[in-house]
């Protein structure tokens, strides 16, 4: 064989070996994939995250959980008014672990609306809901009043950065009565004033959403878009891309690409299959979900730069048995109920290491 011959076949080799790696996203950053846990963390949960050097989870911050009576939500400690002490628990936990949290604020408290799903949009809510939005960030985000105690131990601060305004605010099922793109700029703005003040860096961003929900992603965002400047309020879109092929999930998020304007970047807040077994298009096995997991997050890295995806977030960290919740969602996890992991597991830590 001549050298030239040899030397072509050597490179060819290499780029062979290499191709894993790239397909697996090792080039992402640190946090590009994460987690989103459906049930409270367990101890053995932040064992997982640690093994599988998980640096980004998306944690509900349902308002209604910190606020239960009126007043105005501080950052410091309340009796009465906002209440921190659970969470407080949870992000140390998991700053201990290395984990960076993305709060996604909604959810009104029983004195503001007995729905949950209503914004809180007039004058006397908005201004409660400021408040609240505020503290989160006054609290956990940088320079923030539970870093400066947690810091007097030696621990290393994680600071929140992102925060997202809303969930899936383009489907009826979370934004009551229905979804109104204008209504739910003007909460933008207000939480993007109030987060800046609490963290003068937040990095605000919009909820997921549905790519093909009935009021589909691209003219829910023209008419976004048509409220004055509302370009200097947020710095990210969301999406929720649930896809029952690979072809349909890179249909989805090109579609959310397009309805982003210049180069806003995109997180994938939400994307999974379940390991059940028939019925609901989601369901594709054990097996199954681990392929389309290895799938969806090599499309994701591949499509990172192109598309300003600034990470995937998967649904779910662990099972659940509540059966309240969607069906797919029962077997969404990572992990079965009891922690086993799944093939999923295996395949998502291949990514995240």
């Amino acid at each position: 064989m001549r050298r030239t011959s040899f030397l072509i076949l050597c490179a060819a080799l290499l780029a062979l070996v290499a191709l894993p790696a790239v397909a697996a996203g090792k080039k992402a950053p640190k946090g590009f994939y994460g987690v989103v846990p459906q049930e409270s963390l367990s101890n053995q949960d932040y064992s997982h995250l640690q093994e599988g050097r998980v640096r980004t989870i998306r944690l509900s911050f349902n308002w209604g959980s910190f606020q239960q009576v009126d007043g105005k939500c501080k950052p410091g400690p309340q009796v009465g008014v906002c209440s921190w002490t659970v969470m407080d628990g949870v992000v140390a936990t998991l700053a201990q672990a290395g984990v960076r949290v993305i709060p996604t604020l909604s959810s009104p408290p029983a004195f503001v609306s007995k729905n949950p799903t209503r914004p809180p949009l007039d004058s006397r809510d908005l201004k409660r809901w400021k408040a609240f939005v505020q503290s989160v960030a006054g609290r956990y985000g940088r320079k923030g009043a539970f870093w400066q105690s947690y810091d007097d131990y030696g621990a290393k601060p994680l600071p929140f950065h992102d925060y997202q305004v809303w969930n899936e605010q383009n489907s009826k099922q979370f934004w009551s009565p229905s979804p109104n793109a204008k209504k739910y700029a003007k909460l933008v703005k207000s939480s993007a004033k109030a987060l800046r003040k609490g963290d003068r860096k937040a990095n605000v961003v919009l909820g997921g959403m549905f790519p093909d929900a009935k009021v589909p992603i691209g003219p829910y965002m023209r008419d976004f878009y048509r409220v004055k400047k509302i370009g200097k309020f947020f710095d990210q879109i969301a999406v929720h891309p649930y896809a029952n092929s690979i072809v349909d999930l890179k249909r989805q998020l090109a579609a959310a690409h397009r309805a982003a304007r210049g180069k806003t970047r995109m997180l994938i807040s939400e994307m999974g299959w379940s390991s059940a077994n028939g019925g609901h298009p989601l369901n594709k096995g054990k097996s199954g979900q681990a392929k389309m997991l290895k799938k969806g997050f090599r499309l994701a890295g591949k499509k990172r730069k192109s598309w300003n995806i600034s990470g995937v977030i998967w649904f779910a960290l662990r099972d659940t048995n509540n059966k309240s919740t969607c069906d797919f969602c029962l077997k969404s996890g990572l992990f079965e109920v009891g922690g086993n992991p799944k093939p999923a597991w295996r395949a998502f830590k291949k990514f995240s290491k």
